[in-house]
C-alpha cells in the first residue's frame, strides 16, 4: 500500500459511513466477486432531489483499503451532480476524484473506482436489473 493511500485512509470520516434514516435509492454489490464469497461488499445510499444527487452514504465491509478509499472519495465528490453525470466515462468526475484523494489511479484504484461507478450507473438505468454485468449487485430498498 502506498503512502498516499495510507494518508487518505486516515482522513476518512467514519460518520459518513452507514445507512441513513432516509434515502431515495440504494444498491449493494460486491466489488471483487472473485469467488463464491463476497469480497468488498459495498452498499450505497443516495438522496435525490429530482435528478440531482444531494447526499451519498455508504457501507463497505469487509473491504480492502482501495475499496474504502474509492467509496469514500466518490461519496465526497458525487453530491451536487446530476444522476446522468455519474458514469465511468465522465473524465471531469475522475479528475475531481483524483484531486480529492490525491492518489495515482493505479490498476487497483482504477478497478475499484470504475466498478463502484458501474454499480451507480446501473441503479440509474430505467430498467435496473437485479444483477449487474460487472459485479454482483442487488437493490436494497
Amino acid at each position: 500500500m502506498n503512502d498516499n493511500l495510507k494518508l487518505y485512509l486516515k482522513k476518512i470520516d467514519s460518520n459518513i459511513f452507514g445507512e441513513p434514516k432516509s434515502f431515495s435509492k440504494s444498491i449493494e454489490g460486491s466489488v471483487c466477486d472473485t469467488s463464491s464469497n463476497w469480497k468488498d461488499v459495498v452498499s450505497i445510499y443516495l438522496t435525490l432531489d429530482g435528478d440531482k444527487i444531494t447526499s451519498v452514504n455508504g457501507k463497505c465491509g469487509p473491504c480492502d483499503p482501495y475499496a474504502y478509499v474509492a467509496l469514500y472519495g466518490l461519496m465526497k465528490v458525487i453530491p451536487g451532480l446530476k444522476t446522468k453525470d455519474v458514469k465511468v466515462s465522465n473524465t471531469e468526475l475522475k479528475e475531481t476524484f483524483i484531486k480529492e484523494t490525491q492518489l495515482d489511479m493505479d490498476e487497483d484504484m482504477t478497478f475499484h473506482y470504475e466498478t463502484i461507478l458501474r454499480m451507480l450507473e446501473d441503479i440509474f438505468r430505467e430498467d435496473t436489473p437485479t444483477v449487474c454485468k460487472v459485479c454482483t449487485v442487488k437493490p436494497i430498498q
